[in-house]
C-alpha cells in the first residue's frame, strides 16, 4: 500500500501539471489571437468570445486588462488602512468606493481577500482565511486518508475546486 505522503505528492504534481499546461494554452492562443485578430476587433470588441481574446492580448496596457481593478483595490486598502480593527462594515465597500477614490461606479473590489480585510478589519480577515486554511486542509486530509480511489477523486476535485476558486478571487 502506497505511503498517504506519496499519494498527496502524486495529486500536487498533478495539480501543478494541469496549471503549466493552462498558462501555456493562454500563452500559445494568445500569440495566435494577436496574428489573427484584427485591431479594431482588439480595440472594440463585438462579443464575449472577441472580449476574451482582446484580455489575453499581449499588446494590451494592464491597465485595459484590469478594466479598473487597480483604483477599486487602492481605495479598498485605504478603507482597511482608515479601520484595521473594525473595517468598514459588511456591504460597505460597495457604497464606499466612491468616497475613496475607487471611480464613478458603486463596485466591490474584485478581490475577496482585499474586500473581507476592508469590510471586516483583520479579525475578519483572518477569520476568512482560516476557514479557507482549514477546508483547503480538510480536504488534503481525506485526500491521503479516503479508503477508495472514488472517495480520494471526490477529494481531489474538491481540492482543485476550491483551490480554482480562490485563485479566481484574487
Amino acid at each position: 500500500m502506497p505511503n498517504p505522503v506519496t499519494r498527496l505528492q502524486r495529486a500536487l504534481r498533478l495539480c501543478g501539471r494541469i496549471m503549466v499546461a493552462s498558462v501555456v494554452v493562454v500563452v500559445v492562443a494568445s500569440a495566435a489571437a494577436r496574428l489573427f485578430v484584427s485591431e479594431r476587433t482588439r480595440t472594440l470588441p463585438a462579443n464575449t468570445a472577441e472580449l476574451i481574446i482582446a484580455t489575453l492580448d499581449p499588446r494590451e496596457s494592464l491597465d485595459w486588462v484590469m478594466r479598473g481593478r487597480l483604483s477599486w483595490w487602492d481605495a479598498s486598502f485605504d478603507m482597511f488602512r482608515e479601520r484595521p480593527w473594525t473595517g468598514v462594515g459588511l456591504g460597505r465597500v460597495p457604497r464606499l468606493m466612491t468616497t475613496y477614490g475607487g471611480g464613478k461606479e458603486r463596485e466591490n473590489t474584485h478581490n475577496i481577500y482585499l474586500q473581507m480585510f476592508a469590510e471586516t478589519g483583520v479579525p475578519g480577515g483572518v477569520a476568512f482565511l482560516a476557514l479557507v486554511a482549514g477546508l483547503c486542509a480538510a480536504l488534503a486530509r481525506r485526500l491521503t486518508s479516503a479508503p477508495t480511489p472514488y472517495a480520494r477523486a471526490i477529494a481531489l476535485g474538491g481540492l482543485i475546486g476550491v483551490v480554482g476558486f480562490l485563485l479566481t478571487m484574487l
